[in-house]
């Protein structure tokens, strides 16, 4: 920027400006998975439930059993549908709790009464250090268990979930299965594993595996939101 507000940290790199993007938590939800999401006859019942997102906000997961986002349902709708794997799984039969931190670039004036505002040059609010901030710790791809600060609580934003359908296919009746990314929050981290979420009966000769997104990547941002 030619003029205006910098700050910078003790060992000189740029902090905040007037054009920085300041992301912070518009809103919690707490979410019960508890509507069968997967087709009629399944094995393994795919528990799930709708979050509303609005334009240009994302959203941060803390569950307490494995969970991620599985996307919008349908092309358009105003929400992104949260599940998880029954118990056959590792999940819960409708009982498991995902705790949904919504970010958006959207700053407001904080009621501490005292911090750093910073102002842009048409005079809104680009930063408020009042407000409860994206704070990133981690970039992580792949699974395993990631540990950080002890005593912290830490989300996880799906950046890009592993995630297949493997059908083995003719025109009997067969069982599809399905595997994706998952996470579950640790004491001081965040968990991420990949396998079998759901199991269903698939009748007839369209190969749903083939019909199904694809991806080898698992790649999740960590956050920290202690006592948000």
């Amino acid at each position: 920027m030619a003029a205006g507000f910098q700050t910078f940290r003790d060992n000189g790199a740029f902090q905040i400006d007037g054009d920085t993007l300041s992301m912070v938590m518009v809103r919690k939800v707490i979410l019960t998975l508890s509507t069968g999401a997967a087709p009629s006859g399944n094995l393994a019942l795919l528990w799930s439930n709708n979050l509303s997102l609005g334009p240009g906000e994302i959203v941060a997961l803390r569950p307490y059993l494995p969970a991620n986002v599985d996307g919008s349902p349908n092309s358009g709708d105003p929400y992104v549908q949260i599940s998880g794997p029954g118990s056959r799984y590792g999940g819960s039969d409708g009982g498991t709790q995902v705790e949904c931190y919504v970010f958006a670039a959207t700053p407001s004036v904080a009621s501490t009464g005292a911090g750093v505002q910073v102002f842009r040059s048409d005079g809104s609010l680009a930063y408020d250090s009042g407000n409860k901030h994206l704070h990133p710790v981690a970039l992580v791809d792949g699974t395993g268990d990631f540990y950080y600060q002890a005593g912290r609580s830490y989300a996880a934003v799906a950046c890009n979930r592993r995630n297949l359908l493997s059908d083995p296919g003719g025109t009997n009746a067969r069982t599809v299965t399905g595997y994706k990314t998952m996470v579950t929050a640790l004491s001081g981290g965040i968990r991420v594993t990949y396998g079998v979420t759901d199991t269903f009966v698939q009748i007839g000769n369209t190969n749903v595996g083939n019909l199904a997104p694809r991806s080898d990547l698992s790649r999740h941002l960590i956050v920290d939101v202690t006592n948000y």
